[in-house]
């Protein structure tokens, strides 16, 4: 009885991965525009963001457990192009990694941010997103990239598609 119930998970599970594999071989959204908009390599965004000093000390009043949005506007540049983005949501993020972006002793430090572009004006979007998340690496941001990119290529060696992330 066990060794049946145990075949048919495994069979269960061999049928889910095998669905989900042939869903992610398609990957014809690499030359979407609007992907390469945000996965360009070559193209380095900047990123600006606008707070009133209101805004900032609510913000900076975010704790762990409690996220405090504000609002705040953002200018994306890419390419020497500047794309504007007013009134939208402006939230610190992290789990482990939460860190507010100014330390009681007035240094800055790098933090986690989630950009919700429609949190105040509906349909808000650039480029296709309405959300963007602007993560740090705590640690040692070289390993990160290079244990990246050797999963990547181990991923890519057996056809599969995989997400881009992109760090600077």
């Amino acid at each position: 009885m066990k060794f049946k119930k145990l075949s048919i998970m495994f069979g269960l599970l061999y049928l889910l991965v095998t669905t989900a594999s042939q869903a992610f071989n398609d990957t014809t959204y690499l030359q979407d525009p609007e992907h390469q908009f945000w996965f360009d390599i070559d193209d380095l965004p900047t990123i600006k963001l606008h707070f009133s000093e209101d805004q900032w000390h609510v913000l900076l009043s975010s704790t762990s457990s409690v996220r405090e949005v504000v609002s705040g506007d953002m200018t994306f540049i890419k390419g020497g192009v500047e794309y504007p983005l007013n009134n939208i949501g402006i939230k610190i993020s992290g789990n482990t990694s939460f860190e507010l972006p100014e330390q009681e002793n007035g240094n800055y430090a790098q933090a986690n941010f989630t950009l919700d572009f429609d949190e105040f004006v509906d349909n808000q979007v650039l480029s296709g997103i309405s959300k963007l998340k602007l993560k740090r690496f705590k640690d040692d941001q070289s390993y990160v990239q290079s244990l990246y990119l050797i999963i990547l290529c181990i991923i890519l060696m057996f056809g599969r598609r995989t997400l881009r992330p992109t760090h600077a």
